[in-house]
């Protein structure tokens, strides 16, 4: 099952999806605060989906594991 953080932003049913991917070595939760630095209207209603990519041996990291 792959995790992931969701959470609405503005007043009432979401009628726009966010979804925000990220790089090597992060996670959906380095992410999560950007959403504010959007400036977006108090009137737009959002859904933004932070998900976490699954955890992968990488050669650049001399085979450890991360996301």
């Amino acid at each position: 099952m792959q995790k992931h953080l969701t959470k609405n932003f503005g007043k009432g049913a979401p009628a726009a999806c966010i979804i925000w991917l990220h790089g090597l070595g992060a996670s959906g939760r380095d992410l999560f605060g950007l959403m504010p630095e959007l400036a977006l209207p108090e009137d737009i209603n959002v859904r933004a989906i932070f998900p976490d990519a699954p955890l992968r041996p990488i050669t650049y990291y001399h085979g450890e594991a991360t996301r």
